[in-house]
């Protein structure tokens, strides 16, 4: 029985972060070595669906903020174009609509600088932290770790 325990081993969590990134089944039995059961078997608890479902949290959750980010960069660029529709001469109706879409953002809140750290950061054991770098090693990952052992990143070959 995969999943005996309450907790995920090193390849189990290997697998979630792959299917959370949108990696078919078959896709990971074939990079893993392993047979397409044993991985629908895995895939198929609700410990490891929990698993996945928190990690697809984490990238969405980044995501937002990304698009929140552009949008925080961009507004400059598309204000001075709704000022230069608005005091254009050839059409009225653009003109209108330009200075009521501006009126409409007048009212924007004040700016706050956060400042945010966006390292996701997974606390396992030495002992795991060592069973899932060999596991992915082993599925031709190129595992980067800090002096003290923790992981940095965790890329397949050839996409560095």
């Amino acid at each position: 029985m995969p999943f005996a325990g309450t907790k995920l081993s090193p390849r189990h969590i290997l697998i979630a972060y792959m299917r959370a990134s949108g990696v078919k089944q078959v896709e990971i039995a074939r990079r893993l070595g392993m047979h397409q059961n044993a991985v629908y078997m895995i895939c198929a608890s609700p410990l490891f669906q929990l698993q996945v479902s928190e990690i697809q949290k984490q990238i969405r959750d980044g995501a937002v903020e990304d698009v929140l980010e552009m949008i925080r960069l961009e507004g400059p660029a598309s204000v001075q174009k709704l000022v230069e529709w608005r005091d254009q001469d050839d059409e009225p109706a653009v003109s209108l609509n330009a200075a009521n879409s501006l009126l409409d953002r007048g009212a924007a809140p004040k700016k706050h600088q956060v400042e945010e750290d966006r390292t996701l950061r997974i606390v396992i054991g030495r002992e795991e932290a060592q069973g899932m770098r060999a596991i992915a090693e082993e599925a031709g990952f190129t595992v980067d770790v800090t002096p003290r052992g923790r992981l940095l990143a965790m890329v397949p070959d050839g996409d560095e």
